[in-house]
């Protein structure tokens, strides 16, 4: 993956997140959220949403969602 990619993944998914979320790069093409309050409904939305944006076309293709 290259890493413009990355960066647009990262901006998108960092735009998702409530205010005291926080989201990391964990070497190479991995990341991880941290929430401080999670509920299975927002990391299920998370989800949902960057799938959506991705079959959307709003991600490149290459996308891979968790």
């Amino acid at each position: 993956m290259d890493d413009e990619f990355l960066v647009l993944f990262a901006e998108y998914v960092m735009s998702q997140l409530r205010p005291h979320d926080e989201f990391f790069r964990f070497g190479g093409e991995n990341f991880f959220t941290a929430l401080p309050t999670p509920t299975l409904n927002k990391d299920g939305r998370l989800r949902r949403s960057c799938a959506k944006a991705w079959q959307e076309g709003s991600l490149p293709s290459k996308a891979i969602c968790p």
